[in-house]
């Protein structure tokens, strides 16, 4: 009877031997990509920018620039954020509004452009919206739950 059982017990090891890699391939090839976040309706993909810059600031070490958007017609303005050092937050995130944010919070109208990094060169699409009218970009830090940062930007026609 021990046999019996060591055999069946042999027997179903080699099965899950090769049936668990298997099972798990099948898995991650029939999962499904994430979209992209152009498509979950936010904002439009980042569009090529020339001429000069429509706006140019700093925010906490960040150095930002608005550009028009390259033709067609309604091209939103484009951000462009550099950072020439290391940051000392933990992941933070960017938000554009047309309202100010609290101390703690984005503004309630706020939208995310993306999470910042340090040494690098990001480039947003910025909301229909701040295409005539004045806007905020705010820095905010999860880690901490606060707002570290925010500066007003000027619209199209320059005024804030």
């Amino acid at each position: 009877m021990i046999a019996s059982l060591r055999k069946a017990h042999r027997l179903s090891f080699v099965l899950l031997a090769f049936a668990l890699p298997l099972l798990c391939i099948l898995a991650l090839r029939a999962r499904q990509a994430p979209p992209p976040p152009q498509s979950l309706g936010f904002l439009p993909a980042p569009a090529p920018v020339s001429g000069s810059p429509l706006h140019t600031g700093e925010i906490a070490g960040l150095h930002f620039e608005v550009y028009q958007g390259m033709p067609p017609q309604g091209t939103p303005l484009q951000l462009l954020v550099t950072t020439n050092h290391e940051l000392k937050l933990a992941d933070p995130l960017l938000y554009w509004s047309q309202e100010p944010p609290s101390a703690t919070a984005p503004a309630l109208d706020a939208i995310l452009l993306g999470e910042v990094g340090s040494g690098a060169r990001h480039q947003f699409s910025l909301p229909d919206t701040s295409t005539n009218s004045a806007g905020y970009l705010t820095l905010y830090s999860p880690a901490k739950g606060s707002v570290e940062a925010s500066a007003a930007v000027a619209g199209k026609g320059g005024s804030l």
